[in-house]
């Protein structure tokens, strides 16, 4: 609900006017209206209200980029004016890092009266995170913008690799030898160290999934033993 009016006093006429404020977004309002009198006589009625902007932008940009990926940020600009003109659309990367744009000059086009026209960016993911873009389009004094994130990602199976070593009385160290793969891709990945008295490490996960599971009756047999119901 936008606004509520309890109660708005009427003239000799029935006739009332009053001021409302409607939140600032691009829809259409229903207004409806409900009137009563000593006489216990009541009716209603409605209306509607459609608001829209002389110039919007209506962006279409991609999903997600993969880093090294090139894509196209789209844009279709509608003008409600009655007379045409030039138009200015200009786009930012605010994470150039991340994601940059090959021009980053504005553009012009020439809108017609109460039409629509496409303009288009190329970009390019550079490095992974989150990349801010920014659109902008003016016409005859009049604006819009539009601005949202794009996230980019590695689209890539990473490659998992474990090394053991054992050390006891008769040789209390013991050393691993590791070697960086090459063509690795930086902010991605990383290197996770175990240590253990036992050779159980890394089955803590598992053995805490038999202990906490609550039907034993299908696992293992020391679980089974554990259920009487089984």
């Amino acid at each position: 609900m936008a606004f509520w009016l309890g109660s708005v006093v009427t003239d000799s006429r029935g006739h009332a006017t009053t001021s409302v404020k409607l939140p600032e977004s691009l829809t259409t309002y229903r207004i409806m209206a409900v009137a009563g009198d000593r006489a216990s006589r009541f009716g209603s009625a409605d209306g509607e209200i459609r608001i829209n902007k002389p110039l919007t932008l209506k962006a279409t940009f991609p999903r997600f980029l993969a880093v090294g990926d090139k894509a196209t940020f789209g844009a279709v600009l509608t003008s409600q004016l009655k007379t045409g003109g030039p138009a200015t659309v200009t786009i930012e990367s605010l994470d150039p890092q991340i994601v940059q744009f090959a021009d980053t000059r504005s553009q012009t086009i020439t809108l017609p009266a109460g039409g629509s026209i496409e303009v288009r960016f190329d970009a390019a993911g550079r490095s992974t995170g989150r990349a801010r873009i920014r659109m902008m389009a003016k016409l005859a004094g009049e604006t819009d913008a539009f601005q949202d994130v794009v996230p980019v990602e590695i689209l890539v199976s990473p490659e998992t690799v474990s090394a053991i070593g054992e050390a006891d009385a008769t040789k209390p160290t013991a050393a691993e030898r590791l070697q960086i793969p090459k063509g690795v891709v930086p902010d991605f990945g990383g290197l996770h160290v175990d240590l253990a008295s036992t050779a159980l490490v890394g089955l803590g996960d598992g053995a805490r999934y038999l202990v906490e599971y609550p039907y034993g009756c299908a696992e293992t047999a020391w679980l089974a033993l554990r259920s009487p119901s089984c």
